[in-house]
């Protein structure tokens, strides 16, 4: 369970206050992405946003994603639009290895294998992350000794 201190926003929460709900339907048409994220899942999933330090591996049990559409796939896998003839193997090759386009939890052996192939990516920027973090600490301790 989390520390209550770590929590920055509990989407549950927040999808139960009828004010959000109603700003939320208000502004839909001016929230870039609306659709695809929550005009669509609403709060389907429920989610916590936490503040964490540190996060081992051990504590990652699944990685959320939404894969692209299929015209962006083919742009990706062939560097050309799509045609009929791709579109058509594309989507035989979908069906075949079961495979739905859109949101996906990532767990088991392809998580263990996506975090070990980070973990390069997160050595390197930790020593970013802590300079930005000191250089936030020292802006902030400065403000607050000329204020």
């Amino acid at each position: 369970m989390p520390e209550p201190s770590s929590v920055i926003v509990n989407l549950h929460a927040l999808y139960q206050a009828p004010d959000f709900r109603a700003a939320m339907e208000r502004e839909s048409s001016a929230i870039d992405g609306f659709w695809d994220g929550a005009g669509r899942y609403g709060n389907m999933q429920a989610e916590v946003v936490l503040s964490i330090e540190n996060l081992d591996r051990a504590s990652v049990h699944a990685l959320g994603g939404y894969s692209s559409d299929r015209d962006t796939l083919i742009r990706m896998m062939f560097d050309q639009e799509p045609t009929e003839e791709l579109i058509t193997w594309f989507e035989t090759q979908q069906k075949n290895a079961g495979i739905e386009l859109g949101a996906f939890w990532l767990d088991g052996e392809p998580l263990q294998r996506v975090l070990k192939r980070m973990e390069p990516h997160i050595a390197r920027l930790k020593p970013i992350k802590a300079a930005q973090d000191e250089a936030k600490r020292a802006a902030t301790s400065g403000v607050d000794e000329n204020s």
